[in-house]
């Protein structure tokens, strides 16, 4: 009954970890039944019957499993050979597997789902039959360590040591209880304690990682065998502001081919929405068109006067390559789509098309893009008139705030008071505050921001003592484009000027003339302001990252505008910018200027210090921690095995010392392949070896005889020699074995379990 409750024991533990590899979490009820059904095979075997019996009572479990995962039956013939069928459903699972993250939505990915329970089907079925029947402690560990292992890994998790220990503790029980069951008694306690605790380390090197415990450090669809044009990759953990520490995926996946005539930011989605401490998209609700391929057109109602009369619109097109996501991504203020064919698109008042399924790969589309490009002196010069539906959208935290220049009502908080201090703190450092314009005070921002104390970091280093936006503000300044974007919208909106965080991607890389190819570590976030006539304009308040704009001072070429070279420049912008952006003699870019240089930047061929999104940021990839954990554990293996063997010449006297060098040379040569019979005598030891190996241990026979059972006078120098014969013995072995059969030797643990003394 042991092995029974502890296989149990093992399925509950790993199963627990297994669940989580999707969200929702998998039912227990559901494996429960599994685990049930894996069980059958062995009461069958516990009952004594044949193995016809056997075998057909695996078959028939095996068939109900997957009947209750996949809801296929042999008797469905209208569907295909059964065989043919599970087969096809396994490899779509794989495809699936390959094609997201953990943990996986089931319902997106039901073939995903089909496989991660089929998979626990089996590891239940091996750890029952190994550990009830077989009493194989090690396989059947090993199996239920998979199952502990991999969800600890790609699925961020809590009380790692804890979990850990009580795997440990679990795998202990189970060595000692099948070693019972078995007959075997263990040569002692110490060895199966070190055999735990090696079984276990892996998981706590790999588990408690830092950086290890992220699905996107797994990048197992770079080992996809079924998906030559790459996996598709989502990116919203990118665009959904949780301001976290950030990990991109160790692999670069290229998502998308645009073809267009002018280098731009490419959006897909708008975070227009502030809830309670973060931003967060509008509610579909408000859908302005639907279309099932086709076109779609904003209404003209809705675009700022610029567009309506523009003489010429962009073209963008667009091809999915693996991008997995229900946007359509576009370009500036997009006026029509044209749709990718058999899929139902919705647009909305945002100028954002969803869709209500992943745009498939190889996909394509185009849009007619109004690219709105004032320079500075139209941007000073716009004014206040906002339209009615911008001064109505303005909101933070249902409060609606007044248009720029005026100011909240006194003792009115739309947030908490973190959030009201950081951003009066930022409007008064940024230089915001002694804006006459509303162009002037979004690039006094976008600038605050790309300075120090701010830093580009993927580690936001949050105190918790805050919320994490109002944490970056105030006290920690490093962050990503989450962080960044976030706050400079958030100040915007508090004083009244309408901005938006809007999610997409960084240009990617230019092929030929007119072509862009972009990964997935081109997800990006920026602010957009909206200016009357010319609609919502991009900001970059990111450091690192640079807008194809004259108009942001993120551009390498916007520090020419105050050395002569802005044509069109006011005079009070470029006292403004001077007095109040660039007043401080040590800032970088002033500096730069007077060397007659353009600031240094980090990605895009461009230098700089800053961390670049998808950098190492201080985290250790996945693959190194495999290969250290798996060092980890031969280094444990090793000193196992001297342990357990050695630690008896701790014993005086020379009846000892024969009893240890028995064990010593019974249990080397059994690692080798020699089969281990616990009562042989000295010398028929020696000979086993000699015909065995061919190596002539006689004298070490002859030694150790007279060492156990001789007078002390005589057993005394003959146990002397018994270390040094021992030694000539096992380099004779090595000598006659391959390299691949000396290394296997090192690493079997079947003989360290064994009994292989004569007497105690």
């Amino acid at each position: 009954m042991a092995p029974a409750v502890l296989a149990g024991a093992l399925l509950l533990f790993g199963g627990w970890h297994w669940a989580r590899l999707e969200q929702p979490h998998m039912g227990g009820r559901g494996l429960l039944l599994l685990a049930l059904l894996a069980a059958l095979p062995t009461v069958a075997a516990l009952l004594s019957h044949g193995r016809g019996t056997i075998a057909l009572t695996g078959a028939v479990a095996t068939i109900a499993a997957i009947g209750e995962i996949t809801h296929t039956w042999p008797w469905q013939t209208q569907h295909g050979i059964y065989p043919a069928r599970v087969t096809e459903l396994i490899v779509n699972g794989l495809r699936d597997w390959f094609a997201t993250h953990t943990p996986i939505d089931a319902g997106r990915f039901p073939g995903a789902n089909h496989d991660l329970r089929l998979v626990f089907f089996a590891a239940a079925g091996a750890i029952v039959w190994l550990t009830v029947r077989r009493g194989a402690a090690i396989p059947a560990i090993g199996a239920a360590f998979g199952m502990f292992a991999l969800p600890s890994t790609v699925v961020p998790m809590h009380a790692d040591g804890f979990r850990a220990a009580v795997f440990l503790m679990l795998a202990l029980l189970t060595l000692v209880a099948t070693s019972e069951r078995g007959g075997r008694p263990i040569a002692g306690d110490v060895q199966v304690v070190g055999l735990s605790v090696a079984v276990v380390v892996a998981g706590l090197v790999v588990g408690t990682a830092p950086g290890v415990t992220k699905s996107a450090f797994l990048s197992w669809q770079s080992w996809n065998p079924l998906a030559q044009d790459g996996p598709l990759v989502n990116v919203n953990f990118m665009w959904s502001q949780t301001y976290g520490t950030l990990h991109w995926p160790k692999k670069r996946t290229k998502v998308l081919e645009i073809t267009s005539r002018r280098e731009m930011y490419w959006k897909a989605a708008t975070l227009d929405t502030f809830l309670i401490d973060h931003w967060d998209f509008a509610p579909r609700g408000q859908i302005v068109g639907a279309s099932n391929g086709g076109s779609l057109s904003e209404p003209p109602a809705a675009l700022p006067s610029q567009a309506r009369f523009a003489p010429h619109l962009d073209t963008v097109n667009v091809k999915v390559l693996g991008l997995a996501d229900d946007h359509l991504v576009g370009a500036g203020q997009p006026v029509k789509w044209s749709l990718p064919g058999g899929v139902q698109s919705l647009l909305s008042a945002d100028g954002t098309v969803t869709t209500l399924s992943d745009v498939p790969r190889n996909a394509t589309y185009s849009l007619s893009v109004y690219d709105p490009s004032p320079n500075v002196r139209q941007l000073t010069s716009v004014g206040k008139r906002f339209p009615q539906a911008i001064r109505d959208d303005t909101v933070i935290g249902n409060v609606t705030i007044p248009a720029w220049p005026r100011h909240l009502q006194k003792g009115v908080r739309p947030l908490s008071r973190p959030f009201m201090v950081a951003s009066d703190r930022a409007w008064r450092a940024s230089g915001a505050d002694s804006a006459d314009n509303e162009y002037e005070a979004a690039v006094a921002l976008e600038h605050y921001y790309r300075q120090p104390p701010f830093r580009y970091s993927l580690n936001p280093r949050l105190t918790g003592k805050l919320p994490p936006l109002a944490d970056f503000m105030l006290n920690t300044h490093h962050g990503y484009c989450q962080q960044f974007s976030g706050a400079m919208a958030l100040v915007l909106r508090l004083h009244g000027i309408p901005a938006r965080v809007a999610a997409g991607f960084l240009p990617g890389k230019l092929q030929g003339s007119d072509t862009y190819i972009v990964n997935d570590r081109d997800a990006h976030t920026w602010v957009e302001v909206y200016f009357p006539r010319y609609g919502w304009i991009p900001f970059e308040p990111t450091p690192g990252a640079h807008l194809p704009s004259d108009t942001s001072s993120s551009n390498p070429k916007f520090a020419s505008l105050t050395t002569g070279g802005g044509h069109n420049l006011p005079p009070q912008f470029r006292s403004f910018y001077l007095g109040k952006i660039l007043g401080s003699k040590d800032n970088p870019a002033l500096v730069a200027k007077r060397r007659g240089e353009s600031q240094a930047f980090g990605p895009h061929g461009r230098t700089g210090s800053i961390a670049i999104p998808g950098s190492n940021g201080g985290h250790g990839r996945f693959f190194t921690w495999l290969l250290t954990s798996i060092v980890v554990v031969l280094a444990a293996v090793l000193a196992l095995k001297a342990l357990a063997v050695r630690w008896r010449y701790l014993r005086r006297g020379p009846r000892a010392k024969a009893a240890a060098a028995y064990h010593d040379l019974a249990t080397f040569v059994a690692d080798q392949g020699m089969e281990l019979r616990a009562d042989d005598t000295f010398e028929e030891l020696a000979e086993r070896v000699h015909s065995t190996f061919g190596v002539d241990a006689s004298s070490f026979g002859r030694s150790a005889n007279r060492a156990r059972y001789a007078p002390l006078a005589l057993a005394e120098p003959e146990a002397r020699l018994l270390r040094r014969q021992l030694r000539t013995i096992k380099h004779d072995v090595r000598r006659r074995l391959t390299t691949r059969e000396r290394a296997g030797g090192a690493l079997r643990l079947r003989a360290v379990l064994s009994q292989a003394t004569l007497g105690s």
